[in-house]
């Protein structure tokens, strides 16, 4: 960005330059959150909280300077204004500023990214972008396969996270689950379930050929498989079973082409099942207690009441604990990890976990926190389904899931963020009211 004096005034003038950073910028910040453990093990520690910061000020300074004063008002903002005003109102319920700050960095360094990116009117390439996310989805499910079969540590880069990536202590375990490069066997299980929710919903988008996006989807699913989390089921579920009942009800049949391609690739998983049968073994474990922990709430109610507990008992003290906490929460930043990591013994103060990312809202924010997550991402699924974009299937997925991980704090859910605020950008000129200026179009 570059600015000129004319005529004793100061005029914006976006370079070339400017307009490359814009359009580079989306990509690299999703590479940054999504590969941000080699980047900490090869670089330093903490460089992605660096970059995505930086990148968050850059986007902030052009919103200011291209917009002046002129505030366009849209869900996600609104999202966001929510959550800083919180900030000030979390200092009647927290010992510092400082842990409610950390915790609305939590729920913002992703959302307000992408809503001052799409607010300065930058356009992305929504079918590239997918597809690109496909890609790194692919790079990661070929890592978590390596990483089962082959080598636990992935490079050393897997063990640099946990010390259970080690041969001595994963071959200890009855049903090891794979990671991948990435911070968490649930964070994998939360990428794998949206890279094939993704594939799914935007079939018909992919430009590759059909062998390809078939040998692709095989390739995540068992990049699923491997990280044997119930929620790759939970994310991926949703759309698969929307898009067969869709071909069920078109009276779909299989050409001979689809069918090869389905025996090619159960040809593939019993060549693996040949060279690594003891993996397979373990492999049919995680895949037979990841279906179990889906369906308990219908084989055995009780033991899911029993593994809920502690979603339950933060349900019961979001509205059992004075009018106050029930309309305001308890500020944010209790139920943050990163403000307890970093400023719990400093302050004396205890951090609540959830297990939910939808009860966080209401646990911190209230139930003003409820209606906030409500408003903003039931809101984004009404109104791609309205629209008739097939990504309201895998945004269902994934709203679905938050009740149920908190993996949502995830440096990973930035991508995800960004197809949450598309949805209420992508009509941008013509449906978001102006507060303050005149709209240009």
């Amino acid at each position: 960005m570059s600015l000129e004096l004319k005529n004793g005034k100061v005029t914006k003038c976006f370079s070339v330059n400017s307009k490359i950073v814009n359009e580079l910028l989306p990509y690299i910040v999703t590479v940054v959150s999504v590969f941000q453990v080699p980047l900490q093990f090869y670089v330093f520690n903490n460089i992605h909280w660096i970059i995505i910061l930086l990148a968050n000020i850059y986007i902030l300074g052009e919103y200011v300077i291209k917009n002046r004063g002129k505030v366009y008002i849209s869900r996600p903002l609104i999202f966001c204004a929510i959550i800083t005003v919180w900030i000030a109102i979390s200092l009647i319920m927290v010992p510092s500023i400082l842990i409610s700050v950390i915790g609305a960095l939590d729920y913002l360094i992703f959302f307000a990214f992408w809503t001052l990116f799409f607010a300065c009117r930058n356009n992305i390439s929504t079918d590239f972008y997918i597809s690109f996310l496909i890609f790194l989805g692919l790079i990661l499910a070929i890592l978590g396969i390596y990483q089962y079969f082959v080598d636990y540590t992935v490079f050393g880069i897997a063990s640099f996270v946990s010390s259970i990536n080690t041969p001595e202590n994963a071959a200890r375990m009855s049903a090891f689950r794979a990671s991948s490069i990435m911070t968490s066997t649930q964070e994998f299980s939360m990428f794998m379930g949206f890279s094939i929710g993704l594939c799914i919903s935007k079939w018909n988008e992919l430009k590759f050929y059909e062998i390809t996006k078939w040998i692709f989807l095989g390739v995540l699913f068992l990049g699923g498989i491997v990280a044997g989390g119930k929620v790759v089921a939970l994310i991926a579920g949703i759309p698969l079973i929307i898009k067969s009942w869709e071909l069920i009800k078109k009276r779909f049949i299989l050409s001979k082409q689809r069918v090869s391609i389905v025996i090619l690739l159960l040809g593939i998983f019993l060549l693996f099942a040949f060279l690594f049968k003891d993996r397979i073994s373990h492999l049919a474990k995680s895949v037979y207690k990841s279906f179990e922990r889906i369906f308990i709430i219908f084989t055995d109610f009780k033991r899911f009441l029993h593994q809920e507990n502690t979603r339950s008992k933060s349900m019961g003290n979001i509205f059992s604990d004075g009018f106050i906490s029930f309309i305001l929460g308890r500020g944010l930043g209790t139920s943050s990890y990163s403000a307890y990591n970093l400023l719990g013994s400093r302050y004396n103060f205890h951090r609540t976990t959830l297990e939910s990312y939808f009860l966080s809202f209401g646990y911190e924010m209230g139930i003003i926190g409820f209606i906030n997550f409500i408003y903003f991402f039931y809101g984004a699924i009404i109104k791609a389904k309205r629209k008739h974009e097939e990504l309201w299937m895998l945004l269902l997925g994934i709203a679905l899931s938050m009740f149920f991980t908190p993996t949502y704090y995830s440096f990973s859910m930035f991508p995800i963020s960004g197809l949450f605020v598309y949805i209420y950008y992508r009509d941008y000129y013509t449906e978001d009211r102006l507060i303050y200026g005149k709209t240009s179009h």
